[in-house]
């Protein structure tokens, strides 16, 4: 069980140090820019569907708060309101309340609030395990009972519930509407046969004993690469921080930053906190590994007399009845 957490921890993290080293890659300033303009031509000419594609893509290449309220003005002139609201607030966040975008984002999404439509999800009478999907999004227990901004138009609510069969709902929403949809898992699933034990099976457990004992060595050096990877990862996070912090000092002055500044500094506490808990996994995954290594070489000999002995018993006791 140990092990399965520090190796999944261990793996988060890999992806995590790999995400922000493909995302710097993915960068491209120059088609970043060629795109806003062309989304910039496009929104121009009326085709708000060809302007938030061109938006979204230059977002991708080159992020920036700029970028970010066109695309919600151009979401918005689609009628897709939750979606252009979401992007307001993105720039409120972003940019400190001097600066005149923020100003003019606060005044759109205050305009739109009246207009997002809102779903209130309730879900009764399911097993532990169940799953909701909103268009395909998953949703827990804290978003059940709370009304959830969405675009007008139709949505899909599906449910999956362990020994059910899986039920969809589907509701649309106008503007400004509020919509409350009751839950419910599907039919019962028909029983899977029961499948019979076969003699393997019995023995099963008397195997699976033999095996672990043998296998606690191993499992103790796959333990301690583990924390060896982590500490690793560690490092690594850690180096990326430090680049991020040379941003930071050339991007901000003492009042204010660039978008590069400001997402030099997300960036970097990312790392930090990455690097910190990696360190931690590390360190506990050397000492595991360490520990299974050393009880398992002091068992190993207690296991060997005991069965030379068993052996050499039986072998005395057929001479003896010969």
């Amino acid at each position: 069980m140990m092990l399965r957490a520090l190796a999944k921890l261990v793996v988060c993290i890999g992806f995590l140090l790999l995400a922000g080293r493909a995302e710097a890659q993915s960068r491209d300033r120059a088609a970043g820019e060629a795109l806003f303009r062309a989304g910039r031509q496009a929104a121009d000419a009326g085709d708000w569907v060809k302007a938030c594609q061109r938006f979204e893509e230059s977002n991708r290449l080159d992020p920036a708060v700029g970028t970010v309220f066109n695309l919600g003005y151009c979401r918005e002139q689609l009628g897709q309101f939750a979606s252009a609201w979401q992007r307001y607030l993105e720039v409120i966040e972003r940019l400190p309340a001097s600066d005149e975008r923020a100003t003019l984002a606060q005044e759109r999404a205050r305009a739109l609030e009246k207009k997002v439509p809102r779903l209130v999800l309730e879900l009764s009478e399911a097993p532990d395990g169940t799953v909701v999907l909103r268009d395909g999004v998953e949703l827990t227990s804290g978003s059940f009972g709370v009304a959830l901004p969405v675009d007008p138009g139709p949505h899909v609510v599906e449910v999956r519930a362990p020994g059910h069969e899986p039920r969809r709902f589907e509701v649309s929403v106008v503007e400004g509407e509020s919509k409350n949809v009751a839950l419910s898992p599907g039919e019962l699933s028909p029983p899977e046969p029961a499948a019979s034990a076969t003699p393997a099976q019995e023995s099963a457990p008397a195997t699976a004993e033999a095996s672990s004992t043998s296998s606690k060595k191993t499992i103790g050096f796959i333990v301690g690469g583990v924390g060896v990877l982590a500490i690793a990862a560690s490092l690594t996070a850690g180096a990326l921080a430090f680049s991020e912090k040379n941003t930071i000092e050339e991007e901000c002055d003492d009042k204010r930053c660039t978008d590069a500044g400001l997402e030099a500094g997300d960036r970097g506490r990312t790392l930090t906190t990455i690097a910190n808990v990696a360190f931690a996994v590390g360190v506990a995954g050397l000492g595991v590994g360490a520990y299974l290594v050393l009880t398992s070489s002091s068992s190993a000999p207690e296991t060997t007399a005991s069965t030379s002995s068993r052996v050499n018993g039986a072998v005395i006791g057929l001479r003896g009845a010969f």
